[in-house]
């Protein structure tokens, strides 16, 4: 019997865990809860892995935050944690702490088929920059660059990055919305869909043409959006499915 190791996807509102197969990658065992629901992600780790018959010995947890220290705070919720204390209070022999984000980078070099959905017709250059974003309760970005012996995950915080006005008009919009110098994640991830590219939000869908003038609507936000974050991206920009869903309900 192959080993099996937990794995966990943990943003802002919901906190989802399975079991991986480490010899096939197949999971079992997926369970999803909502963090508001559990004081701490030790308690709703701890309720989870108490419903399984057998105990891992290995973890691998990606949170919603930067990592960078051995304290974790979630980026959109209340949960905090320490690496080496959760790592001894759940037993686990070895534990992994990564950026969502960079999760999800990470596994673009290994997408085939069905697993992916082409927007536009270009082909992904070898081996060239790569970009991954899409909205949870923040907004994710994480690019994927080849050192020459594998390939780096650059995980960011470009939901809360701002975006700044290069013209008097953009400028005289940007201070009507809400929160402050147009946040990427006020523009991106909010109520209105205004885009069939994907949710940009401003305080109304006239700002929004304001905004971009006579640019077309379907295309503009993502494209100066990508631009904004910096990456080359000849080897494509990758949008969550959660994000391409968002996407094709905008074009309907």
């Amino acid at each position: 019997m192959s080993e099996c190791a937990l794995v966990a996807d943990i943003g802002g509102t919901n906190a989802r865990f399975a079991l991986a197969d480490l010899d096939t990658l197949e999971l079992s065992e997926i369970r999803q809860v909502l963090c508001a629901d559990h004081p701490s992600l030790e308690a709703a780790l701890g309720d989870y892995v108490g419903g399984l018959s057998q105990l891992p010995e290995r973890a691998a947890i990606a949170v919603a935050a930067p990592v960078t220290e051995e304290d974790i705070s979630l980026t959109n919720s209340a949960w905090f944690f320490a690496k080496e204390e959760l790592c001894r209070n759940l037993r686990l022999k070895q534990l992994h702490v990564l950026n969502d984000f960079e999760a999800l980078a990470l596994s673009l070099p290994h997408l085939t088929g069905a697993e992916l959905h082409q927007i536009g017709g270009a082909t992904p250059v070898e081996r060239a920059t790569k970009a991954v974003l899409g909205p949870g309760t923040g907004l994710g970005v994480a690019g994927l660059v080849w050192s020459g012996d594998g390939w780096i995950a650059l995980p960011g915080e470009g939901g809360h990055m701002s975006l700044g006005a290069d013209n008097e008009r953009q400028l005289a919009i940007n201070v009507k919305i809400p929160f402050g110098p147009g946040t990427a994640t006020f523009k991106v991830d909010g109520g209105c869909t205004v885009s069939v590219q994907f949710r940009v939000t401003l305080a109304s869908t006239d700002l929004i043409s304001d905004f971009l003038g006579d640019q077309p609507t379907g295309s503009a936000p993502l494209a100066a959006y990508l631009l904004v974050i910096g990456f080359g991206l000849a080897g494509g920009a990758f949008l969550s499915r959660r994000l391409a869903a968002a996407q094709s309900q905008a074009r309907h």
